[in-house]
């Protein structure tokens, strides 16, 4: 069946495949949906001094924005620092087109914060990792279904 291939696993030079990969991987979405634009977003806090106390990114493509990441930092959270990124992430999403934001986290991060902003759990992997699990979590930013 795959007789003129020859497959094998490369450790050397992973992150360039990596790329090569994806790029090939974004053409084909391409040709497929005709859209290849991806804006990030990025709001940061910072303290008086302007060092970086916490943070939210994330990518906006085909009408929703992946969050990625957001962090604060341990001695600036339960302050509402969080919810405040998030929030203005979503703004700046809205005012980017998008109807609907998505990520996901861990259970010993915080499901409950994404709960409290709205979001709900549409998926999860569980023993990811071991006595943990992984959730993926979306919230529509225009009052219809995401």
């Amino acid at each position: 069946m795959f007789g003129d291939l020859r497959f094998s696993v490369e450790t050397e030079n992973a992150k360039e495949f990596a790329r090569t990969l994806f790029d090939a991987l974004h053409r084909s979405n391409l040709e497929r949906t005709s859209d290849g634009a991806i804006e990030s977003v990025c709001v940061v806090a910072r303290d008086l001094e302007g060092n970086l106390v916490g943070g939210v990114f994330g990518e906006v493509f085909w009408g929703w924005v992946h969050v990625t990441v957001l962090w604060v930092a341990p001695t600036f959270r339960r302050r509402g620092i969080g919810g405040h990124l998030l929030s203005r992430a979503e703004t700046e999403a809205l005012s980017k087109g998008c109807h609907g934001a998505w990520l996901d986290t861990f259970t010993f991060q915080s499901v409950s914060f994404y709960h409290r902003a709205g979001y709900e759990t549409f998926g999860t992997l569980e023993r990811f990792p071991d006595g943990h699990s992984r959730h993926f979590l979306r919230k529509s930013l225009h009052g219809g279904a995401p």
